[in-house]
């Protein structure tokens, strides 16, 4: 249910700005232009969406597993910015893990005891 909340909140304003800026508008080039920018969006989107749900079903797995804890290996330290290394799995929520960008490459690691 959070993922979908997080698509809508996501896409809906997309959809909602080529309402506004195509109604009324019966120029081609323009309308073209709105598509090819919406279009744009939507990927930029859909690609953060996508590595989002992959390491959110990858911690998840990892709880299966009977992994704790988890460490993000930052990519850079644009991205760490802040943010917590080590988390306990049981406390981790979907904005703590990567894409923290659509271009991420910020991964995770489970931290194995014994």
């Amino acid at each position: 249910i959070e993922a979908v909340t997080g698509v809508q909140t996501c896409a809906l304003p997309i959809f909602e700005d080529l309402k506004s800026a195509t109604k009324n508008n019966k120029d081609k080039i323009y309308i073209d232009n709105q598509l090819s920018k919406t279009e744009y969006r939507l990927r930029f989107l859909c690609d953060y969406l996508t590595k989002k749900s992959y390491w959110w079903n990858y911690v998840q797995q990892c709880k299966t597993d009977g992994v704790k804890t988890i460490e993000i290996q930052f990519e850079n330290s644009d991205h760490q910015n802040g943010r917590m290394t080590h988390f306990d799995i049981d406390k981790i929520t979907i904005e703590d893990i990567p894409a923290y960008t659509p271009y991420c490459k910020c991964s995770i690691k489970p931290i194995m005891k014994g």
